[in-house]
């Protein structure tokens, strides 16, 4: 009977044995799966800079980080309404600035998170925060940059650091793209049989800010998002502080969803209102 008690012992370990080293291989690996930091694309880079002379942007930060990417300002005496986009976790933010020509009278402003395309340094839940902090504070003392009009975009990861900066800066209005509520709701889903509580380093907390937050605010959802479901994004404007209806686009996805005919509609009529809120002021 011992025997056979320390053989079922021996068959209990190993699989449980098993099941931490694959907990712990993830947790060491999560930096990697949630900021994949994809290479500067210099053709696309390139391209931009030769179509928009002058856009390149670097921003050193306090611990002496550089970041770049790009501001682009429409030639003009008066300042410019704002549009600063932060990007989803595999997105070297170039191919986004090739976007600008649907708001061409506004400003556009983009840099790559700390490791992705040129920017310096390893990325982080604290960095990314503190960088749109002083991405804001650098822009907005811009005299080409009216401080009043500025509006913040955030793409899937970019949402959680967009909805991060609304909490500390008075920015004029947000978009969010394919917003999660936390980024540990969407691992605890997609990763049932781990232990992601106890694992998650950067779990960027949206819907726990959600209620202090009372900024118009625009929610695009893709019917289709495998990545992010929308019901993520749905319990995010559920919680918001003020009433935000979400745009659930039919048809797209995750990846696609910019591409979606009603898409740059809806964001063009979203940012139409913000300037015309600003002139009735």
């Amino acid at each position: 009977m011992p025997t056979q008690l320390k053989y079922l012992r021996w068959l209990l370990a190993i699989p449980a044995f098993g099941y931490l080293l694959v907990c712990a291989d993830v947790y060491l690996k999560q930096d990697a799966l949630l900021f994949p930091a994809p290479a500067l694309n210099q053709q696309r880079a390139a391209g931009f800079e030769r179509d928009h002379p002058g856009s390149g942007y670097t921003l050193k930060t306090r611990d002496g980080t550089t970041l770049r990417g790009w501001l682009d300002v429409p030639v003009g005496t008066a300042p410019r309404p704002l549009l600063l986009y932060f990007g989803g976790n595999k997105e070297e933010v170039s191919g986004w600035m090739r976007l600008r020509h649907h708001a061409p009278d506004w400003a556009w402003a983009s840099l790559n998170y700390r490791g992705y395309g040129a920017s310096d340094c390893q990325p982080s839940q604290t960095a990314l925060v503190a960088d749109a902090q002083a991405q804001f504070d650098a822009l907005a003392a811009d005299p080409r940059i009216d401080p009043k009009r500025i509006v913040v975009i955030g793409r899937s990861l970019g949402s959680g650091v967009a909805v991060q900066l609304a909490a500390k800066r008075p920015l004029q209005a947000l978009i969010l793209v394919t917003p999660y509520d936390s980024m540990l709701s969407v691992a605890a889903e997609k990763y049932p049989w781990l232990p992601v509580r106890w694992m998650l380093r950067h779990p960027f907390d949206s819907l726990a800010l959600a209620p202090t937050l009372h900024l118009p605010t625009q929610i695009l959802l893709a019917q289709a998002d495998l990545l992010i479901p929308p019901a993520h994004g749905a319990r995010l404007a559920a919680a918001w502080g003020t009433p935000v209806q979400p745009f659930l686009l039919p048809g797209a996805n995750h990846h696609d969803i910019l591409l979606h005919p009603r898409f740059w509609l809806d964001v063009r009529g979203f940012l139409a209102r913000q300037v015309s809120s600003i002139r009735k002021d």
